[in-house]
């Protein structure tokens, strides 16, 4: 039976405390590592408030506050002025820059 060197045994005894290590740290990375999916939906899902968002939401409670609730005719340029203060709130003071965008592309998409 060959007698181990001083340099062999240490090695084998940093080895295997070395391997139990390594294996508890891979572990513990495992239980504490997110998926790339989960990541990419923690990600992605928080979107900054839009203009359009704000016009699908905001949209009846302006028309009908530029309509009488409903009694009177309400053309898009009322229904924009009734619209614009709640849309500044909702998007953080963000507002179309002319008329045309919102009578001609958001009130549209809206009633589509």
């Amino acid at each position: 039976m060959k007698k181990k060197s001083l340099a062999d045994s240490i090695e084998s005894g940093i080895s295997r405390v070395g391997s139990d290590w390594k294996k508890a740290k891979r572990q513990a990375d495992k239980n504490d590592r997110v998926s790339g999916e989960r990541v990419g939906r923690l990600r992605y899902s928080y979107r900054a408030p839009n203009m359009k968002d704000a016009v699908v939401k905001y949209m009846q409670d302006a028309y009908n506050k530029a309509s009488g609730n409903g009694r009177y005719y309400a053309n898009a340029r009322q229904i924009m002025y009734a619209i614009r203060p709640s849309v500044m709130e909702y998007t953080g003071g963000k507002i179309w820059k002319d008329s045309s965008y919102f009578t001609q592309t958001l009130l549209k998409d809206y009633l589509e």
